[in-house]
């Protein structure tokens, strides 16, 4: 049973419980936090297109709820690339 006290889910496909990555948020089914994986390598000039060939499992949901969380425009395009 899980113990709904421990499990926060921010904005799908992203979520935090305790006990996994010090209960920092992570992608669902994942180890992978949005912010280093994601939005770390927009800003270091990484297209979405880029991240999505080196992570088949990760779809445009998740760059969407990763721009999201960081409260970046969710109006970005796909494939763009962002500058800090």
């Amino acid at each position: 049973m899980r113990d709904s006290s421990s499990d926060v889910t921010l904005a799908p496909p992203i979520w935090r419980r305790r006990g996994i990555c010090g209960g920092r948020a992570v992608f669902v089914g994942t180890r992978m936090e949005p912010a280093v994986l994601i939005v770390h390598r927009l800003f270091h000039g990484e297209s979405t297109e880029e991240i999505l060939r080196q992570y088949p499992h990760l779809t445009e949901a998740h760059v969407r709820s990763a721009l999201r969380r960081a409260g970046i425009d969710d109006g970005i395009p796909i494939g763009a690339t962002i500058r800090p």
